[in-house]
């Protein structure tokens, strides 16, 4: 019995001392185990400028999320020092940027843009929403990036101002995605901040500033009727006499605060601002869409579909008909507009379009994503 015993042994010690598995058993036990890419929100502390954040938030990343793998992203949301928030525009030198429209001023002629897009002429003795947008693009064809016009001048609105409209004061600033209307304080904004005797606010202001901007945001109607979290304000006021500053204030679904959020990617295992390029192309009529006028673009949609699109700034795609937009062309419409509004695109970069769409009775925002492979904008999705 006792040789039985051994023999048993023996042949036990055999099967596992030549069992070919058991180091790679062992050796996938010691391995760490891996995540799958993950998208990641999380809420950060104060930074002097987004650059700053840029260079901080990826060690931050990595000690935070030590587990995550390449390929996930990271929202990453911060507040901004009061004095850095300041958009970056070419000149702020109020004299320089002032522009007051004399009665001449108002009749300008129809033009091209250098990228070929048509920009319609006025007639009139004031000028729209529209025709404003219209006016700047015949006034500054070539604009610097984040160029600042405060422009005085008489507006028109059917409805909301007398017939021969009212003086109006508003500043515009100049981004990828055209021309924007900015919020400007008024004299009676800045008599309730107390700084009415001046008309303008100076450095020791700064930490009282957002508080300012946030109470007269709220206050405005037409600023928080449409106001959804996330969506960016920017505010344009007077810096000493000499200079008007633009602030960039984001609502959190209450408030308007001086808040970023940020994208970064985790890449060779390091974590990188997000290269994706943001553009959006705003609802202006005779403007947005123009380019599709261009004969280069004359197989994307329908005569109709280009023509009404044009005409509204927005897509149809609900219903039927000759002026409703199929996805595949639509995309191909998007496609075109960054080759004519991206001078210079980066190969590799993400570019992601928002526009807007008429799904009847609303106009609502989407986006699509396109990444520049050299030659196209080859679309990735949603």
């Amino acid at each position: 019995m006792k040789k039985l015993y051994y023999l048993f042994a023996l042949i036990a010690v055999t099967f596992a001392s030549c069992d070919p598995l058991s180091q790679t058993y062992k050796a996938l036990d010691a391995t760490p185990k891996t995540t799958a890419a993950a998208t990641y929100t999380t809420t950060l502390g104060t930074y002097k400028s987004a650059t700053d954040a840029n260079t901080s938030i990826p060690a931050s990343l990595l000690s935070k999320y030590p587990s995550a793998s390449d390929g996930s992203s990271a929202l990453v949301t911060f507040s901004l020092a009061p004095s850095s928030s300041n958009v970056a525009v070419p000149d702020s030198t109020l004299s320089r940027v002032s522009v007051t429209l004399a009665t001449a001023d108002y009749s300008f002629p129809a033009s091209t843009l250098p990228n070929g897009t048509a920009v319609p002429g006025n007639s009139t003795a004031y000028l729209t929403s529209d025709g404003v947008i219209n006016y700047l693009n015949y006034k500054y064809p070539t604009p610097a990036a984040n160029q600042l016009v405060v422009l005085t001048y008489t507006y028109y609105e059917a409805g909301n101002t007398p017939s021969s409209g009212s003086t109006v004061t508003d500043s515009f600033l100049y981004f990828a995605s055209g021309w924007i209307k900015a919020y400007t304080i008024t004299p009676a904004q800045y008599t309730a901040a107390g700084r009415g005797a001046n008309g303008y606010f100076s450095a020791t202001d700064y930490a009282a500033l957002s508080g300012f901007f946030n109470a007269f945001l709220r206050g405005d109607a037409a600023v928080m009727g449409p106001a959804k979290t996330g969506d960016v304000k920017y505010v344009s006021y007077k810096f000493t006499a000499t200079y008007q500053k633009i602030m960039t204030l984001t609502y959190d679904g209450s408030n308007w605060v001086l808040k970023q959020t940020l994208q970064f990617l985790k890449i060779a295992g390091v974590w990188a601002p997000d290269p994706t390029v943001y553009i959006t192309f705003p609802v202006v009529k005779n403007v947005t869409y123009a380019y599709l006028n261009n004969p280069a673009n004359a197989n994307i949609g329908t005569a109709d579909a280009r023509a009404n699109v044009i005409s509204f700034g927005d897509f149809s795609i609900s219903g039927s008909g000759t002026t409703v937009w199929n996805d595949t062309d639509l995309t191909a419409a998007l496609a075109a507009g960054l080759v004519e509004k991206i001078a210079k695109p980066v190969v590799g970069v993400p570019y992601t379009v928002t526009y807007y769409v008429y799904v009847s009775p609303s106009v609502v925002p989407r986006t699509k994503t396109f990444v520049y492979d050299g030659t196209n904008f080859v679309y990735q999705g949603h």
